[in-house]
Formats: C-alpha cells, sequence, structure tokens
C-alpha cells in the first residue's frame, strides 16, 4: 500500500516536471531553436535542488547546527563534485527522457485557457523559488 502511494505521488512530480519542460521549452525553443538545452538543464538544477534541500533537512534534524557547519566547510570540494556529478547523470537522463517530447506536451496542454497559464505559471515560478530558498528558511526555523 505504501509503495502504491509513493509510485502515486512519483507519476505527480514526474507530471510537474513534465509541464515545467513544455514551459521551459516553449519560452526558449522561440528564441534559440529547438536544439537548445536550457529547458533539460533547468530541469536537472531544480531535481538537484531538491535532493539538497531534503538531504541538508535530514542532517540538520539529526545532526548538531554547529556539527553542521564544520562537515560542509571540511567537505566542501567533496560535496561539490558530488552534485556536480549528479547534475550531469540528471542532466543527460533529462536529455533521453524529454528528447523528442516537446510536440506531445504542446499537444497535451496546447488548449489551456490564458488564466490557467497564469495560474499554472506562477506555480512554476512559485516552486522554483521555493526550492531555492527551502534551506534558508528551514535553516531559520530551526534557531
Amino acid at each position: 500500500m505504501v509503495i502504491f502511494k509513493i509510485n502515486n505521488m512519483l507519476k505527480k512530480v514526474s507530471v510537474l516536471f513534465d509541464y515545467l519542460y513544455y514551459r521551459l521549452g516553449k519560452l526558449y525553443f522561440k528564441t534559440e531553436g529547438k536544439s537548445t538545452l536550457a529547458p533539460v538543464y533547468i530541469i536537472a538544477l531544480s531535481e538537484i535542488l531538491i535532493f539538497m534541500d531534503i538531504m541538508f533537512c535530514i542532517y540538520l534534524i539529526f545532526c548538531n547546527r554547529s556539527v553542521s557547519k564544520t562537515f560542509v566547510h571540511q567537505y566542501l570540494h567533496q560535496i561539490e563534485l558530488l552534485y556536480a556529478i549528479a547534475f550531469v547523470l540528471l542532466t543527460m537522463y533529462n536529455y533521453k527522457r524529454y528528447k523528442n517530447k516537446y510536440e506531445l506536451f504542446r499537444e497535451k496542454w496546447q488548449g489551456e485557457s490564458k488564466s490557467t497559464k497564469v495560474v499554472k505559471g506562477l506555480l512554476i515560478v512559485s516552486f522554483l523559488i521555493f526550492i531555492i530558498s527551502f534551506i534558508g528558511i528551514f535553516y531559520r526555523l530551526l534557531d
């Protein structure tokens, strides 16, 4: 039962990233052409930020804050390398996943009303701002 719920949640998150790809593709393909990888890079970066948020939250919950700062400073280069490798791997995965899928997504979401596009666009921007600022907010709440 738990596995079924996790699977459903992952499908919903997948649709969120599909829609993000569609909207970013719509934005970048007009100016840079369909060969641009900018939407794929932004999605990979978003996934890395979500992963970082989760890892830092777990670490901050279970470890002392002073130990956390020391740990991060001590292993900063290894952490940066790990995230750089993860970014490259996620970029390759997302490239394969979204290759030639823009037209499919356009057919799916092309008929949206103007107000729906605005609301979903604001939700996407809010989502991106949230994942960028989440650690800072969470860190302040622990004070």
